[in-house]
């Protein structure tokens, strides 16, 4: 579709007031633009070529992406990590930390003029909410005396938005596809290296989303999923810098068992079992009950012994609770589009973090909020 009014001269302007630290609606004011003009004309900048004439992303084959983006590993510089030291009480019990990051759709839309100011995300906000969640890491290890060594980093699903999920998603996406892997990788690699800093070890742990799925629900493996993929970088990025004290457990599933100084945690998205009434706590309880019995059958049949767990965590809902040994987490987007229209839900953005002892399992859970109340959009008020 031409856009003639995305010229070249307009591209050039644009690209030197973001340069000069303008965001969008300094580039709305200053050019007399719309917020989807300016919208597209970050993204162009962003791209760095000649005026977009075509709407609809261009996604190259998985395999294609993975060999043009691990080229591009390859080359880059080796990672560093600079220590933080913080005071603990050696008499106190050793501690794991379990940070819990799921739906982030890096790459999703939500206008604040077309939710009338109940919801708002791209990726600016994105970034912002994962310097919130860092900065919100660290605050709570000050106030947490026991020696922490490790981190369990769980990504949940859902990092990535996708382009085809549902019908519509197009008009609802600030990044196209290709460009929601690369630049949530990037904010993952200098999360990773800020948890490095403040921990001896960072376990890095993941499952795949919906959203990130590649092809029609159930149609592909799970691992043919744009979560995984940027998960493989991060791994393989890490591993040629060689920097200790970061592993990955990456298993090609949509679940997996990860454990926390011996206790067991079923990890999955959550988008296996379904709201009821808009309520996922009930569908959270199946799913609990019709795992268990599903691994201590399957593995009594070929070990010999049976496998449980203790604890489950998913996300996909955006639903905040912790209930019964679930613990669900929140999202980065908090209210869309979707959530608000269809559901009426929406709510603070918040990931969860939990601290795990040896003798008692989950010792404490600590929501962090990822916007603060008084700077969200306000709703218009007509007279």
């Amino acid at each position: 579709m031409p856009r003639p009014w995305l010229i070249p001269e307009l591209i050039e302007r644009a690209r030197t007031l973001v340069q000069g630290g303008a965001g969008r609606r300094s580039l709305m004011d200053a050019l007399n633009l719309s917020e989807d003009k300016v919208r597209t004309l970050l993204a162009e900048v962003k791209r760095g070529g000649e005026p977009i004439t075509e709407t609809a992303p261009i996604v190259p084959p998985t395999s294609e992406l993975a060999t043009a983006i691990s080229d591009s590993i390859r080359a880059l510089p080796a990672l560093q990590v600079k220590r933080i030291v913080r005071k603990v009480d050696p008499e106190l019990d050793e501690e794991d930390v379990i940070l819990h990051v799921s739906d982030c759709h890096v790459g999703s839309l939500v206008s604040a003029t077309q939710t009338g100011g109940l919801g708002h995300y791209d990726f600016e906000v994105f970034t912002e909410r994962m310097e919130r969640l860092c900065s919100g890491v660290a605050k709570i290890l000050r106030y947490t005396p026991n020696p922490v060594k490790r981190v369990h980093l769980v990504l949940g699903g859902d990092i990535i938005d996708g382009s085809t999920i549902f019908c519509g998603q197009q008009r609802q996406i600030d990044l196209p596809v290709v460009q929601q892997v690369i630049h949530a990788y990037e904010a993952f690699v200098r999360l990773i290296l800020d948890l490095r800093a403040m921990f001896d070890e960072v376990v890095v742990s993941g499952v795949p989303g919906n959203h990130a799925r590649i092809g029609l629900k159930g149609e592909l493996a799970p691992n043919d999923n744009l979560d995984y993929l940027m998960m493989h970088f991060l791994r393989e990025r890490f591993q040629l810098s060689e920097i200790e004290g970061v592993r990955f457990n990456l298993p090609e599933t949509w679940w997996m068992l990860l454990e926390a100084q011996g206790w067991r945690f079923l990890v999955a998205h959550g988008d296996e079992f379904r709201s009821w009434l808009r309520i996922p706590f009930y569908g959270a309880l199946g799913f609990k009950a019709r795992m268990r019995e599903v691994l201590k059958q399957a593995f009594k049949k070929v070990s010999g012994e049976s496998v449980d767990f203790d604890y489950v965590m998913v996300a996909h809902h955006h639903e905040p609770a912790s209930f019964s040994d679930i613990f669900m987490n929140g999202s980065f987007v908090g209210g869309s589009e979707f959530s608000l229209k269809r559901l009426q839900a929406g709510g603070l953005p918040f990931q969860r973090i939990l601290g795990v002892h040896r003798n008692i399992g989950v010792s404490w859970d600590r929501k962090l909020i990822l916007a603060d109340r008084r700077e969200l959009p306000e709703p218009t008020i007509y007279q």
